[in-house]
Order: structure tokens, then C-alpha cells, then sequence
């Protein structure tokens, strides 16, 4: 009869290459998972920052707030918030990105033209995400001078 000429060593070398081969199967396709939800987040992200451009009424601390989306390009949000102070009116200009997080899409904007002098309102960052309708934000205000937190709302006009 004939002899098996495999030895221990050349098991030990096949089992080694197919457990290789099945970690490197498994890490591609993990990799390629996590690249694709990551594409999906992307384009939802897009999806949200288009759904968002237009004019949104809200108020902090009493003072009536006008946020106007104007575009959306990707993932990116540019903005300008219009305040009422008193007789002071106030304009500033606003760039943002919007997220996932836990499923929810998340705006964070940033005063691009924050200044550090008194009697400058509005001077901080907006962390907001929608309300159940998508016709509201929900969210805070955090002022760059003292970091103090406030909540803000804002519900979208209604087209013309």
C-alpha cells in the first residue's frame, strides 16, 4: 500500500494558511461593511444639510432669532443668524457640518464672525438636530465668552 506522505508540518502549514485566508476573507468584508455605512452617513449627512437650507424663526433668552440656511454643499452647511437685541440688530455668518450620531443627524454650527468685544451678541456655536416633524430644530447655544449653554428652537417658515 502506498505511504501518506504528508507530515505534521505540512498540516500545520495548510491549517495556518487556511486560518490566514479565513481572517483576511473576514477583514475585508468587515472593511468593506464599514466603508459602506460610512457612505451611507455621508450621503445622509448630504441628504440633511439639503433638507435644511431655508429660513428658521427661533428665539434665546427672549431675543427673537432668524436662521437662514443658504446653501449645502456635501456634508457642509453655510448660514447667516439675524437677532434682534433691543434696537440692535445683529447679523452673524455661520459654517457648519452635520453628522451622524445614534442615528440622528446632528448640525453643529460655528460663528465665523465672532467678535471678542462687549455689546456682541451671538458669539458662540449651535448644536441642533430635528424635532420629530423635521419642521423644528431643537438644540443649544454656547457662547464662546463664557460658555454658558442655553436651549434654542427654531421652526422652519413655511414656503411662500
Amino acid at each position: 500500500m502506498g505511504e501518506d506522505k504528508r507530515t505534521t508540518t505540512d498540516l500545520a502549514v495548510r491549517a495556518t494558511a487556511g486560518v490566514m485566508g479565513t481572517a483576511i476573507i473576514a477583514f475585508l468584508l468587515w472593511f468593506g461593511m464599514v466603508y459602506i455605512a460610512g457612505v451611507f452617513d455621508k450621503n445622509e449627512a448630504k441628504s440633511a444639510a439639503e433638507r435644511s437650507v431655508g429660513t428658521w424663526d427661533g428665539t434665546l433668552q427672549e431675543s427673537p432669532l432668524t436662521l437662514s440656511i443658504d446653501s449645502a454643499a456635501t456634508d457642509t452647511i453655510f448660514a447667516r443668524m439675524t437677532a434682534k437685541f433691543g434696537r440692535k440688530t445683529e447679523q452673524h455668518q455661520l459654517i457648519g457640518k452635520v453628522t451622524i450620531v445614534n442615528d440622528k443627524k446632528v448640525f453643529t454650527l460655528d460663528d465665523l464672525t465672532a467678535r471678542e468685544t462687549e455689546g456682541e451678541n451671538l458669539n458662540g456655536t449651535y448644536c441642533l438636530r430635528y424635532g420629530e416633524d423635521k419642521e423644528h430644530f431643537v438644540g443649544t447655544y454656547t457662547s464662546y465668552a463664557d460658555s454658558t449653554v442655553t436651549d434654542v428652537t427654531f421652526a422652519k417658515q413655511k414656503s411662500k
